[in-house]
Order: structure tokens, then sequence, then C-alpha cells
């Protein structure tokens, strides 16, 4: 029996269109749900606003925001099927992973959070197909060395 391989470059180009699409919801949903947040998380947020931050939080932030540019790039590369945004989107995924753990408490509407969570169950589901599958990103992926040789 012939196994055929799938292509999964469109499937990838697709959930990185929706990945995009969703970052521009949850910033957008951030900030205009905000006001609805109770009194004391309003208050609590424009005190982390105006405090001055550390040096430590400064690096982070200088970090982070060159991560997310070099993410945002890779999003857009895998949606024009450059072979180097595979690496890009990977590697500044995890920076601004690490990135975040020093960001400390983080308050959001319910539904910017619910909106972070989907953007984090499609980056998984990227990273996934990038590194498992064929795909234009990657021709020897591992999806198709799990697949018997064929005759």
């Amino acid at each position: 029996m012939a196994y055929r391989h799938m292509d999964t470059t469109r499937n990838i180009q697709a959930l990185a269109k929706v990945q995009l699409i969703l970052i521009v919801v949850y910033v957008v949903s951030s900030i205009l749900l905000e006001s609805l947040l109770p009194p004391l998380l309003q208050e609590y947020l424009n005190n982390e606003f105006e405090r001055e931050s550390t040096s430590f939080e400064n690096v982070i932030f200088g970090v982070g925001l060159l991560a997310l540019l070099v993410y945002l790039a890779a999003l857009w590369g895998i949606i024009k099927v450059e072979v180097w945004a595979k690496n890009g989107y990977i590697y500044s995924t995890i920076v601004l992973f690490i990135c975040s753990l020093g960001l400390g408490p983080i308050v959001d509407h319910v539904f910017a959070a619910g909106v972070s969570y989907l953007g984090a169950v499609v980056t998984g589901m990227l990273i996934a197909l990038l590194l498992c599958t064929e795909s234009a990103f990657n021709k020897k992926g591992l999806g198709t060395a799990l697949q018997p040789p064929q005759p």
C-alpha cells in the first residue's frame, strides 16, 4: 500500500493568518474592554503604567520588542512561504515566552484573555506543523520519517 504525503503548506499559511488576526483582536479588545474592568483593577493598571520601570524590566522590554518584530516578520514570511520564516517564528516564540516570565502580574478582560489563550493554541499548532509535517518549510519533516518506505 502506497502512502501519499500531505503537504501542509496551505494549512500553515492559514494558521499564520489566523494568528495575525488574533493579535489584532487581542490588542483592540484589551484596549477597548479595559474600561469594563472593576475600579480596583483599573486603578492597579494605572499605577503600573505610571511607576518607574526597573533596569531588568527595561532589558526585558527591549529584548521582547525585538523578538516581537522578528515574530511578526516571521508570521508574514510564513504567509509568503519564505523558508527562513520557520526558524524565525520558532525562535522568536521561545524568546517571547521567556520574556513574558519577567512581566509580572497581568490584568485583562476575560474576552481578551480568551483570545490570548486561543492564540497560544494556534501557536502550538503552527509549531507542530512546521516541525512535524511535510511542507514548503520542511520537506523532510518528521511526518515523512514515520511513514514506511514506498516499494
